[in-house]
């Protein structure tokens, strides 16, 4: 999930440095959503941070994912 949520937030960029801002907030949701997921798992199930070399990268990744969609990909 980590990795599809990766991949998302990096072509919401793409899409965005070439001007397509439709598809770069929808991707920039998509991993936001995949990142927010990912976080309420290992929430509910603290056992899954071991699956990750570092989880606290997990937890920053889904805020940044969320404020930029917020702040860059899908304003105004």
């Amino acid at each position: 999930m980590s990795q599809w949520a990766a991949d998302d937030y990096r072509l919401a960029k793409v899409f965005y440095d070439e001007g397509n801002l439709v598809a770069a907030c929808r991707d920039a949701h998509n991993a936001a959503d995949g990142w927010a997921k990912l976080v309420a798992a290992m929430q509910a199930n603290p056992e899954l941070e071991s699956a990750f070399r570092n989880p606290a990268q997990v937890y920053q990744n889904a805020k940044n994912a969320a404020a930029d969609r917020d702040t860059i990909y899908c304003r105004g």
